[in-house]
């Protein structure tokens, strides 16, 4: 992402306003969703022990940084995962990398991840607004700023554009800075930031000259007027159900 570009988005995972992950538009139009189908197949093409129906046969050998598929019940499907620890109770915490946000899973959860999946970037991009801080003296974000904003922006279409950060190293983290904007139509659109701060849920840590990238932001939304910038998150059809194997309807690889 180039600073000052802007792009449209899916808000995908929110932990608070300094850790959220978005999915690019063009992921969200089909492709994510044929990707997943396409894991599912491959999933359940992989051979498996009699002695557990769950568990394929030839177990991973499970290690800090290995991508692998993996279901999960949290969205219903089988999805790109990444390792980041191995528990002793045999629980195995990932990261979703095309959702973002961890999950902790059964080994019987994880397969093999194709090839072809591979090489495939991660789909999330992990953000944070910067030059905001939570208010009163607590340093940490309250439960009803973070609850606040996940009601208002998971699964929701909005359009981010890379900002400067003056508090915080962002490249060495790989967590990108940058201005949300939110509305029903390029004239309602508003600064998501203002929106946090209207509602007494953040305080400016310096204050912001001006906006005039909210009027470039709306300027670009008027060229294509019939873009839908909010609307409900589609649901991943359910493929999973009590652990078994359903039918594959239509489904078609989608590279």
């Amino acid at each position: 992402m180039d600073p000052g570009s802007h792009h449209r988005v899916r808000v995908s995972h929110v932990e608070s306003p300094h850790y959220f992950c978005v999915q690019t538009a063009s992921w969200c139009d089909g492709p994510l969703d044929r990707m997943q189908k396409d894991l599912w197949r491959s999933a359940w093409n992989q051979p498996i022990g009699d002695d557990n129906p769950g568990t394929p046969v030839g177990p991973l050998t499970l290690t800090e940084g290995l991508r692998c598929s993996a279901v999960s019940f949290r969205h219903n499907a089988w999805v790109r995962v990444q390792v980041d620890r191995v528990n002793d109770d045999g629980k195995v915490q990932v990261f979703l990398l095309d959702w973002g946000g961890t999950e902790k899973m059964n080994r019987s959860q994880l397969r093999s991840l194709p090839e072809h999946c591979q090489k495939i970037p991660p789909i999330a991009l992990r953000c944070f607004l910067p030059d905001l801080r939570p208010t009163g003296d607590d340093s940490r974000w309250s439960s009803s700023t973070c609850e606040f904003m996940a009601d208002y922006l998971v699964g929701k279409f909005c359009f981010i554009t890379q900002s400067k950060d003056s508090g915080r190293e962002s490249q060495d983290s790989g967590v990108i800075p940058v201005e949300v904007f939110v509305g029903s139509s390029a004239r309602l659109l508003s600064n998501f930031r203002d929106v946090l701060i209207k509602q007494g849920l953040a305080l400016p840590r310096r204050k912001i000259e001006g906006n005039l990238e909210l009027v470039r932001v709306r300027k670009q939304c008027e060229q294509a007027p019939d873009e839908s910038l909010i609307c409900n998150l589609n649901k991943t059809p359910a493929l999973i159900t009590g652990g078994k194997r359903e039918q594959n309807r239509g489904t078609q690889l989608w590279w």
